[in-house]
């Protein structure tokens, strides 16, 4: 499950890289987790960064373990589901990031966490789908958004079996704003596979602590498990 991310750059980056405008509220995250206030760019929107709840606020309570069906969506879900399809279609959000996190099974009680890197630039947007509340709560944003998914692709497969859909570089605003495409060209879009793109390293596994969200866990680390036994794996 792809349930961990970064977005460690400076406002200024995020401005430069989409000319958005970025909130005051805005800092760089370190372990972006489930139920955390992060940003992203709706379809609404598309020049300005939001800050909002990952995780559909209506549907799940933050003081409780989050749901992982309100936290991601498979891509063959959104295509098979013709609530889902609207929702792909008119609710369309791009989460920013610049790496995610994903465990590699070496036992059947042992992981290994590895940080998912693009080869050759700072920044990368995952799909996503926002909405917004209709009852706001005076202690979380107006905004929440789910994470898409799909199969992983190498290197990625590698590790664990699926990954956010990242929209591909260039393409972004596209996307995010296109009047003029089809649901199914949105589609082929998300389904694109680059194996040039990206690459991975282990990390230490406090990032398993939502937590700590320090610098230093994006820092290679030995493959180490859960427990921090170290293995032959890499």
């Amino acid at each position: 499950m792809c349930h961990r991310y970064t977005i460690t750059v400076l406002p200024s980056d995020l401005e430069l890289w989409l000319n958005v405008k970025s909130p005051d509220t805005y800092k760089p995250r370190f372990n972006a987790a489930p139920n955390q206030i992060l940003p992203i760019i709706t379809s609404d929107n598309p020049r300005e960064v939001v800050m909002a709840h990952w995780g559909f606020i209506q549907e799940t309570r933050v003081s409780e373990a989050p749901n992982s069906k309100l936290i991601t969506k498979s891509l063959t879900t959104l295509k098979s589901s013709k609530t889902w399809r609207k929702s792909l279609h008119r609710n369309r959000c791009l989460i920013l990031a610049d790496g995610f996190y994903c465990w590699k099974q070496i036992g059947k009680n042992k992981q290994v966490p590895y940080r998912i890197i693009p080869n050759h630039r700072k920044l990368i947007c995952f799909a996503g789908i926002w909405k917004e509340s209709e009852e706001p709560d005076k202690h979380l944003p107006t905004f929440s958004f789910l994470m898409i998914t799909r199969p992983s692709y190498k290197p990625v497969d590698e590790i664990c079996e699926s990954m956010p859909v990242i929209i591909e570089s260039g393409e972004e605003m596209r996307w995010l704003d296109s009047k003029n495409m089809s649901l199914e060209k949105l589609i082929d879009t998300m389904e694109i596979e680059d194996w040039a793109f990206l690459r991975y390293y282990s990390v230490s596994p406090r990032i398993e602590n939502i937590k700590i969200d320090k610098p230093d866990l994006i820092k290679p680390a030995p493959a180490t498990d859960q427990l921090g036994n170290l293995t032959l794996y890499d």
